[in-house]
């Protein structure tokens, strides 16, 4: 009868291992489910972490788990390990300026949504379909992608208006592949993205398989973008070699609409565009 209590105890620790097992699974979503999920959010990388020098942790166990949100929360993926808004950070209720202030310091609420949404034309050549950014800023990206055309650029809009709920999903799908250092350098906490403001895009175009990289930004269509997208309306907002101030990498992709005569004033200015809301700007 000796060997009945080795037994029993390694038919208990089998148990427990196949409970444990199934407790992880049914609180991960399977990767399809995340890939999806993450491109109909429209990606702020749809391509490899490592295009922009970031080491993924490749860790199979990194899921993401159904997004949880609390007020001044968001619930990581990992360990759902919550990452807590600091107290320092500002929220601002001026969501509708075209001027306003969003980075890593100042935020959107999460109950904020433009009035004024609209499906871009459909001219448009878009990454997903029901993309939409408030009526002035489609008006004018509609025009930068016509006179693109005119010169041969083939763009595509990867992302524009995200809801605080997108963003929650988008970052916290980036936390479970790379962990929070990493992917604060080129996601934005729900409430910090300039999407969730409806004047923002992410372009790109066929010359780079109408991915969001760096090298987009040597491309013709890149450089046509960087030059002349103000006199549209749109700045380029993360520009190279400015990390230290913007807080995000460089993305030759990422344009902010702040309307025409409000580009041309940022033009003249000399300023990056973080530098010139801080000085012009609402918050």
């Amino acid at each position: 009868m000796k060997w009945k209590k080795p037994a029993i105890l390694l038919f208990i620790a089998v148990g427990l291992s196949i409970g444990i097992i199934n407790v992880r699974n049914s609180t991960n979503l399977p990767d399809p489910v995340i890939e999806q999920s993450v491109i109909l959010a429209g990606l702020d990388l749809p391509v490899s972490p490592e295009a922009l020098g970031i080491k993924v942790t490749g860790s199979k166990e990194l899921k993401i788990s159904t997004p949880v949100v609390f007020k001044d929360e968001v619930i990581s993926a990992k360990l759902f390990i919550p990452v807590v808004v600091e107290s320092k950070i500002k929220t601002t209720s001026k969501g509708d300026n075209l001027l306003v202030l969003i980075n890593k310091n100042t935020r959107l609420p999460s109950t904020y949504a433009p009035t004024g949404l609209v499906n871009v034309n459909s001219s448009i050549k878009i990454g997903y379909s029901g993309m939409k950014l408030r009526k002035a800023a489609a008006d004018n990206l509609l025009k930068i992608f016509n006179d693109a055309k005119k010169k041969g650029y083939n763009l595509n809009l990867n992302s524009a208006y995200r809801s605080y709920q997108t963003q929650v999903n988008t970052y916290n799908y980036w936390v479970s592949q790379v962990g929070v250092i990493e992917a604060n350098r080129f996601s934005a906490k729900p409430g910090h993205s300039q999407h969730q403001l409806g004047t923002t895009v992410d372009v790109t175009s066929d010359t780079v398989d109408e991915k969001l990289v760096a090298s987009f930004g040597n491309t013709p269509e890149g450089k046509w973008l960087a030059n002349n997208a103000y006199k549209y309306g749109f700045v380029l907002a993360y520009p190279a070699g400015y990390e230290h101030i913007t807080g995000y990498t460089y993305e030759p992709w990422h344009f902010r609409y702040i309307g025409v005569s409000n580009a041309q004033s940022w033009k003249n200015s000399g300023l990056i565009l973080e530098s010139y809301l801080n000085k012009f700007g609402v918050w």
